[in-house]
Parts: C-alpha cells; sequence; structure tokens
C-alpha cells in the first residue's frame, strides 16, 4: 500500500520526504508499544488493546452483536470470561475498532500499532500535499512540523486515540481544502463532502470535544470563502460574517446538546479541575487564579491555559522528569526557529482568512484542553490536535536550506 501511494505522488513536493515521514511514524507507534509494555506496564493502550481481543472474538461469532455491544440483551459473561472495566461508549466505538484491526493482525499489540500509525499518517499526509500547494515555499516546515516534531510523531501514532483522530482530523481538513481551493469534477466534490461527513463522524465518537471546535472553524470558513467568491467581498466584511457564523454555530450546538450548554459546560471544568487537584502532583498540575467555576473567572484565566497549552512544560521546571525536559527541548527548540524567520507581512494576503481560522482552531482547542485536562503531562499528549498547526504557523517563513540541499539534492 506504502509503494501504491508513493507511486503516485509524481507531482508532488513532499514525494522527497514520503519514506523518510513514513519511517519515523511507523517507529513512532512501535515505541508507544514498547513505552506502554516495558515502561508504564499498564495504561489505556493495553487496557483498549485487551478489550479490542475480547470483542474480535464476539466480532467472529456473532457480527449483529458485536454492532449492538454492549446492548445485545445478553450479560457480559454470556459471552466470555471477565467483563469490561469501563463501558463508556467511546472507549467501546474504539475497541471495535481496535477489534476489526485485529482480524488483520492476529492481536499482535505490535502490528495493530503500525495499522494505526499508517492510517495516522495517510491522514497527515494528505493535508500535508494539500497546505504545499497552496504554500510551495513551505514544504520542508510541512515535513518538520508534521513528521518529524517528536511529540506529534509519537503522541499521533501507535495503539492510541490520539492517533486515529488527529488521522481524521487533518484528512477533513485537507478534504475541506481541496474542495475549495482546487478545481473538482461534481461528482469527486460530493465523494469529499461525503468523505467529510464520514470522518466528522466517526471523530465524534471517538473524541467529540475535538471535532466540537473543529466543526465551527471549517463551517465558517466554507460559507465565508464561497461568498467571498461570489460577491468579492472586503477583509473586514469577510471577518464580521466569519465570526457571525462561527458564534451562531457554537449557540446551534449549545441548544443541540445539553453537555454542551455553558452551564453544564462550566461544571464540568470546575468539577474535572478539582478532581485533578486531587490527584496531580503539584508540580504536574497547571493552577488557575482563585478558579471557582464562574463564566468571568474562565476569561480571566484564558491567558493562563493558554500559555500552559504552548509553552509548558518549562525545561527548568520538569524535576529530572526525562519525559518532561524531552517536551521542554522540544518546546525551546520550536520557538527559536522565530528567530530565523522572515519577519511577517500585515498586509492582507488571500489567504488571510484561513490564517485566522488556524489561529481560532489552535487558541480554542488549548484553551479547552488546559481548563478541562490542568495536567501538564495529560496535556503534552492530547495538544497534539493543534501542536502541527501551531509548529507549521511558527516555521512558516524559515528557510530550512540544509534539509533543502538533502532532500532536493
Amino acid at each position: 500500500m506504502s509503494w501504491w501511494i508513493y507511486q503516485r505522488q509524481s507531482y508532488s513536493l513532499l514525494k522527497p520526504f514520503f519514506w523518510a515521514g513514513l519511517t519515523v511514524k511507523l517507529l513512532a507507534g512501535i515505541g508507544v508499544a514498547v513505552l506502554y509494555q516495558y515502561y508504564y506496564k499498564e495504561g489505556d493502550v493495553f487496557y483498549i488493546f485487551q478489550q479490542g481481543v475480547l470483542l474480535k472474538q464476539l466480532l467472529i461469532e456473532s457480527p449483529l452483536d458485536f454492532w449492538n455491544f454492549p446492548h445485545t440483551g445478553k450479560e457480559l459473561h454470556e459471552y466470555y470470561f471477565g467483563a469490561f472495566k469501563d463501558l463508556n461508549s467511546r472507549v467501546i466505538f474504539f475497541s471495535k475498532i481496535v477489534a476489526v484491526s485485529n482480524l488483520l493482525t492476529a492481536n499482535n499489540l505490535f502490528l495493530t500499532s503500525l495499522w494505526f500509525s499508517f492510517i495516522s499518517f495517510l491522514g497527515f499526509w494528505y493535508l500535508a500535499n494539500v497546505l504545499v500547494r497552496l504554500f510551495p515555499q513551505t514544504s520542508v516546515a510541512l515535513f518538520l512540523s508534521f513528521f518529524l516534531l517528536p511529540s506529534v510523531v509519537f503522541w499521533s501514532s501507535g495503539l492510541l486515540k490520539e492517533s486515529l483522530i488527529c488521522g481524521f482530523i487533518c484528512l477533513t481538513i485537507g478534504l475541506v481544502l481541496d474542495v475549495l481551493h482546487f478545481q473538482n469534477k461534481p461528482f469527486r466534490i460530493f465523494v469529499k463532502l461525503l468523505g467529510v461527513a464520514c470522518l466528522l463522524w466517526l471523530s465524534w465518537k471517538i473524541k467529540y470535544y475535538y471535532v466540537a471546535i473543529l466543526i465551527p472553524v471549517l463551517f465558517s470558513y466554507f460559507v465565508v470563502y464561497q461568498c467571498n467568491k461570489k460577491y468579492s467581498l472586503s477583509f473586514i466584511k469577510q471577518v464580521g460574517l466569519y465570526f457571525f457564523c462561527f458564534i451562531s454555530g457554537i449557540l446551534l450546538a449549545s441548544l443541540s446538546n445539553p453537555n454542551f450548554s455553558l452551564d453544564y459546560f462550566l461544571i464540568a471544568i470546575k468539577d474535572s479541575y478539582d478532581t485533578m487537584i486531587e490527584t496531580t502532583d503539584a508540580d504536574n498540575m497547571i493552577f488557575f487564579m482563585d478558579f471557582d467555576g464562574s463564566f468571568m473567572n474562565l476569561v480571566r484565566n484564558i491567558p493562563t491555559a493558554i500559555f500552559a497549552s504552548l509553552f509548558e512544560p518549562l525545561v527548568w521546571e520538569t524535576e529530572k522528569n526525562w519525559l518532561k525536559i524531552l517536551v521542554g527541548a522540544e518546546n525551546i527548540f520550536i520557538y527559536s526557529l522565530l528567530f530565523f524567520a522572515t519577519p511577517p507581512s500585515l498586509k492582507v494576503g488571500k489567504h488571510s482568512l484561513l490564517l485566522l481560522s488556524c489561529l481560532l482552531y489552535i487558541f480554542f482547542l488549548a484553551s479547552f484542553l488546559a481548563f478541562t485536562t490542568p495536567s501538564i503531562g495529560t496535556l503534552v499528549r492530547y495538544k497534539v490536535a493543534f501542536l502541527p498547526f501551531w509548529s507549521y504557523l511558527i516555521t512558516f517563513k524559515v528557510r530550512f536550506t540544509f534539509f533543502e540541499r538533502i532532500f532536493y539534492k
């Protein structure tokens, strides 16, 4: 499959990076399995995999019960010995995906990790190829941000929810940009938009809060881009229409689902924060100023939340934790690249709306994750959903002459 995909990259500026990016991604998938098997020796990777093994057996015995599980009218012990510890719908759905993969891998953790890494790579690769067509001068920046940055590569690989969700998010964004910015036949547009709908549904079933932020951003960009294409709106009007669509989308979402209402959202954040304080070490905790769960207090703490998501962990605050030291060093490397970037132009360009969408997605998701998961260690893993985009913005105007000489000789 990899060779077939590589052969179809004849006109891609990223073709020289294909095998390097894929190799790093697959090795990272093996690394995730090794980390959980020999270092943590427990965790959701093992738990999800074991659920996948049990559900694979159910899939072979009764596909209908597999589809309806756990709502089959039977007790768990009627299928096999033991029971699931967690019947959360998102956990079960992800376990079913693992079960299907286990059919191909004969219940091998490492082979299943490779398949998940490969699927994630395809999503990243598709979006990167769309972006390099829009911004041809950024091929090396894309390779660095999407396929070489350690946190991005590692935490979006292997048997993790983030592996699939990040691949799906990238593929979704890539399909939307492809439909809007490039010529497509009507049938291809239909197929791609249908693919977007399926990917959003899958992502929603796995981790809905990533999608809850992504959908308003994509919807607003899609509407404004189409309106500007037809009526040639000024940039101010585009921004005004964009925020109207964005706010309207959030309000409609809050009315359609009680879980997205502001009151429920504030209560959930406060409960999560209180639980984290009790269960998380102080040196691994993000502390918010006088956090009482009120809306105004939430607004006052947004800068703290964004700073924690974008800059934590600080390398001098890691206290000899080797994983956090590596992430802290990675942060220093990313932000040091700003000194080599060409100063940004203040001129409004044709892709300014795309930049606005990217920034909104990053800052909304960054603040949301910090509030709901105020544990620095966990946040390092969860923020992989926006980190490649943030890194890409930072490195957008950096010339990587060294890499260019290697891959474009």
